[in-house]
């Protein structure tokens, strides 16, 4: 894979254009392997969902001409995943929004916990953690910048969280108060597979959108045959 994954990186049809030509004669030049990713700008960021199809469409078509597919970063929120594969594209980035899945179904099994009358300070310890790993600054707009955590609208603080927890999930104290949690709601809910069924129906979402549902068995016939 090659390109930028930053947002206007390789926007401008014609700047990509070169960047491809500039690729070929690299590639020629130190005898290198020709990779099988080109990433794009195809309007996606982090937090917005639009797809841009007809850009990536003639983003497609420059890159196939190169031997590339193109792959877009940022796919996990895009409202229209469904015309990925219409585009022609060959690939996209996910992960942020599993976490956020996986976050969203924490917090319901927080406010589960809660009506039964106890605490683990999940959300409390969660939230420590994501202010204190200072990757939530990666993410902050413009007028932002320089502001405490606290000082940022209720509604960034929640979505800093949400997609900064991906960052924590592995951190001691992340790790302890997600046990009791399980254990408070344990006598009423499997937490553990509620979460992962969750997480579960988001893939199943792309399955569907990128026309992947038996992509599996077509693999292993293929691997078969080649065996």
């Amino acid at each position: 894979e090659v390109g930028t994954e930053e947002a206007g990186g390789l926007g401008s049809e014609a700047r990509f254009a070169a960047f491809l030509s500039a690729l070929d004669a690299a590639r020629a030049q130190h005898a290198l392997p020709r990779p099988t990713f080109v990433v794009g700008d195809v309007g996606t960021t982090l937090d917005t969902a639009h797809f841009d199809a007809a850009r990536a469409r003639r983003m497609a078509t420059l890159a196939g001409r190169h031997g590339l597919l193109v792959k877009g970063h940022y796919t996990d929120g895009v409202e229209n995943a469904e015309d990925y594969p219409l585009s022609g594209m060959g690939g996209a980035n996910v992960g942020p929004g599993f976490s956020a899945v996986e976050y969203e179904a924490l917090a319901a099994l927080v406010r589960l916990e809660h009506k039964l009358g106890k605490n683990s300070g999940f959300a409390a310890i969660l939230r420590q953690a994501v202010v204190e790993s200072g990757r939530w600054r990666k993410w902050l707009r413009p007028g932002e910048q320089g502001k405490a955590f606290e000082a940022l609208a209720p509604d960034r603080q929640h979505w800093l969280v949400e997609t900064g927890s991906r960052y924590v999930w592995t951190a001691l104290p992340v790790v302890e108060a997600r046990r009791r949690l399980y254990e408070n709601v344990a006598a009423h809910h499997d937490a553990d597979a509620f979460v992962r069924w969750c997480i579960r129906r988001a893939i199943l979402h792309f399955f569907h959108a990128f026309n992947l549902i038996g992509f599996n068995d077509v693999l292993r016939a293929h691997l078969s045959a080649e065996a």
